[in-house]
């Protein structure tokens, strides 16, 4: 699942099951083929910045820090966010990437390779607004900030994951297959590319059409 940097992308349309409110993981395995970033590069994004459209989203930025969005009523005056202090090493290898949202503590959580990055309730909303953006694979905001490099194994999860539940995901850096998870009964939906046109939800109906 190799995304070009400019083009590529995957969309899956709008649902109820996606219109996460409260707690939240999102998870995905990639690599970064940039030598150095210049811009954000999108993991996953149901984060539109016209209309009032903002959920969350999971990205590493121009700094090539792993960052989290979070909108409470999808302006950006109440969007909270959490990064890394520092840059990732080595992104252009095969690294699992989650961020986590606890409502309840209003605290974004982020994990690279099963270990904690980044912790803080600073800047966080309570709350995720329940938007109608569409959620994109590799791309941002209709048609800016694509991923370069592959993303596979993409899960979205209506939990905020403990440190156990994230190793666990990760697997010893073999990638789990997100069906067999204990926590599986807050699996919202899972994707892995499967060569075809159509990238299946193999929990739900949230099906992906890449581009």
């Amino acid at each position: 699942a190799w995304f070009d940097g400019t083009a590529d992308y995957v969309t899956v349309a709008d649902s109820a099951d996606l219109s996460i409110t409260g707690d939240l993981t999102i998870s995905a395995w990639a690599i970064n083929s940039s030598s150095a970033l210049s811009a954000v590069e999108m993991l996953v994004s149901k984060y539109l910045t016209t209309g009032n459209q903002r959920s969350y989203n999971l990205h590493i930025d121009e700094n090539e820090k792993l960052r989290m969005d979070i909108s409470s009523d999808g302006t950006v005056g109440n969007a909270g966010y959490q990064r890394t202090d520092s840059a990732l090493s080595n992104i252009d290898a095969l690294h699992h990437y989650v961020g986590t949202f606890d409502a309840s503590g209003s605290t974004v959580v982020l994990y690279v390779d099963g270990a904690v990055v980044a912790s803080s309730a600073s800047n966080m909303q309570s709350a995720i607004d329940d938007s109608t953006a569409t959620l994109e694979i590799g791309r941002f905001n209709t048609d800016t900030y694509y991923w370069n490099g592959m993303i596979n194994e993409v899960s979205i999860w209506g939990d905020a994951f403990t440190l156990a539940e994230v190793q666990e995901l990760y697997n010893d850096g073999k990638a789990l297959d997100a069906l067999t998870h204990s926590a599986t009964s807050n699996l919202v939906s899972y994707w892995r590319n499967n060569g075809l046109a159509t990238w299946e939800d193999l929990e739900g109906s949230n099906n992906g059409t890449p581009t």
